[in-house]
């Protein structure tokens, strides 16, 4: 049985006044990132999204495959540090990813950038997933198995 995880359960409420901060430029963004969010902000603005409301856009996709997301994460990919939260002003953070995907922190050990970790995230299946596909494909093999083959 996979239970969903809520976004909020992970990324918490949003500090007042955050949906107004924008992209930075530097380390972690740029104009690319900037320009995309300028438009996907009118968007939300033209949706009437209320500033709590938790949206979230990967910010280094074009404009023609990014898509906003309500309450869910996008797709992780190796460049996920771009995944912008609308309502907290700011980038997800590898922890972040990292329970989006269904690990584990305590059973998580790092010895990577947070970087290299949320492309390692991006380029990973979901744990829940996994649980599901193993839970039908093990059994099935058990029973087909000849014996000596698969214990």
């Amino acid at each position: 049985q996979v239970h969903p995880i809520r976004l909020l359960d992970i990324i918490g409420p949003a500090p007042p006044g955050a949906h107004l901060n924008e992209p930075p430029v530097g380390a972690r963004g740029g104009r690319f990132e900037r320009d995309h969010w300028a438009v996907h902000s009118e968007t939300l603005r033209d949706r009437g999204v209320q500033p709590d409301e938790p949206w979230l856009v990967n910010l280094h996709e074009t404009l023609q495959f990014a898509t906003l997301k309500k309450g869910e994460c996008p797709c992780l990919t190796s460049n996920s540090n771009r995944i912008w939260i609308s309502s907290h002003g700011r980038y997800v953070t590898a922890k972040e990813c990292a329970l989006m995907q269904g690990f584990d922190l305590r059973r998580l050990s790092v010895v990577v950038s947070d970087r290299q970790l949320i492309a390692m995230l991006g380029n990973s299946m979901s744990v829940d997933v996994l649980k599901v596909i193993l839970g039908a494909v093990l059994p099935a093999l058990a029973r087909n198995a000849q014996p000596g083959e698969v214990e």
